[in-house]
C-alpha cells in the first residue's frame, strides 16, 4: 500500500472481436489517480462509433508505481450496454 505501490501507472484498454486484432479504446500514461492505498477511479472510455466488442483487455505499457512489471488490481469493472 501507500504511494508508489504496485498499482498501474500506464496502460491501454483494448477491444477485440476475434481475440487477435485489438483496437485501442483508451490510453493512460503516468496516471496518478491510482497511486496510493485503497485508490479507485472511474475512467470514461469513448466509443464514438458505438462499436461492439466480444473481448476487452487491459495491458500495461510501462512500469507500475513501484517500478515493476506487475499488474495489481483488486477489481476491474466495465459499465455499458450488453448487446
Amino acid at each position: 500500500g501507500g504511494l508508489n505501490s504496485y498499482h498501474p501507472r500506464s496502460w491501454v484498454i483494448e477491444g477485440s472481436n476475434d481475440n487477435g486484432h485489438w483496437e485501442i479504446l483508451d490510453t493512460q500514461n503516468d496516471c496518478n489517480f491510482l497511486n496510493g492505498s485503497y485508490k479507485s477511479f472511474i475512467f470514461s472510455i469513448k466509443n464514438e462509433n458505438s462499436k461492439e466488442f466480444k473481448y476487452i483487455r487491459m495491458r500495461l505499457t510501462g512500469l507500475n508505481w513501484a517500478n515493476f512489471n506487475y499488474l495489481a488490481l483488486a477489481s476491474f469493472e466495465i459499465y455499458g450496454t450488453l448487446i
